[in-house]
């Protein structure tokens, strides 16, 4: 079997697949989602009557878990002659799939671009103090937006090249697919922390620059919206699903589990506000005609 001819739905289904067999062998964590996988294949060829008389009980020590985890996973199949058809499919479809992984580019893009950076920072602080005398307000902010998108940065970096170099579930481990998840969640809240602080350095420099009132209610206003975007972006993500951290070992297969939360509208939502006021932030604020007005 070709990878091209898989379509996106089945491989959505084996990603599900491999994601299951990892929860269920909670005894072996470490083990990679392909192995587990033919494991559990290999189980039901051996063990094809699901009625059998202490049937869970088995498998519950194949996979070194619960019997409760293992009737918990039969009740979301709906049978076990289901999920073992999707897991004998999973386990021949997996080696024409190949082992994608991460781009070794980010690294040193991030490192070229953050010594970059760092050298903006410091020509500006040493221009502040040699020329003005004493570093600004929203000097500080920028720089704490400049420590925020380095560890924003150096996380993706250890991440990209560590837990998640292999992007394909199947070579993943279920404390990889753990660990991942947890990066994509800090990563959704440092990110508009960042982005927060970038955009409050430049408003409080708009708010210092006159004392006209239209430009300062401006600057008010703009902030109360990056800052409301930034709030709506960090809950959507952590309390997307209830219970929270719904891939968290006991919450993954949890039946009452719900996430409400839609996380594309959430992006297409909150990254419009992103734009807009990016929008009003470099144009509005730096149109000659309204500093002329102020002044």
């Amino acid at each position: 079997m070709a990878a091209t001819e898989i379509s996106m739905d089945e491989r959505n289904l084996i990603i599900e697949v491999v994601l299951d067999t990892q929860w269920l062998f909670e005894g072996f964590q470490k083990t990679k989602g392909s192995e587990l996988v033919g494991r559990i294949a290999r189980f039901f060829q051996s063990n094809p009557n699901w009625n059998a008389t202490g049937y869970n009980q088995k498998m519950a020590q194949l996979a070194g878990t619960s019997i409760s985890n293992v009737n918990l996973l039969e009740m979301y199949w709906g049978n076990w002659g289901r999920y073992s058809k999707y897991a004998q499919f999973a386990n021949e479809a997996i080696p024409s799939l190949g082992h994608p992984t991460q781009s070794r580019v980010f690294l040193p893009v991030y490192i070229i671009l953050s010594l970059l950076t760092l050298g903006v920072i410091v020509a500006r602080m040493y221009s502040r103090i040699t020329i003005t005398g004493f570093v600004r307000s929203y000097d500080y902010v920028l720089l704490g937006g400049f420590v925020m998108t380095l560890a924003f940065g150096m996380q993706n970096a250890i991440i990209l090249s560590t837990n998640t170099y292999y992007r394909g579930v199947w070579d993943k481990n279920w404390l990889d697919f753990q660990v991942e998840q947890d990066s994509s969640l800090s990563a959704s809240i440092l990110y508009p922390l960042t982005v927060v602080l970038i955009k409050f350095s430049l408003l409080l420099f708009y708010y210092n620059l006159s004392v006209w009132h239209p430009l300062r209610w401006a600057t008010i206003v703009t902030g109360f919206f990056v800052v409301s975007n930034a709030l709506a972006t960090i809950f959507g993500w952590a309390f997307q699903c209830n219970p929270t951290l719904p891939w968290k070992h006991h919450n993954y297969m949890n039946p009452e589990g719900v996430c409400p939360v839609d996380t594309w509208k959430l992006e297409v939502a909150t990254g419009s506000v992103n734009i807009i006021t990016d929008v009003i932030i470099w144009q509005d604020y730096t149109d000659p005609n309204d500093l002329e007005d102020a002044t």
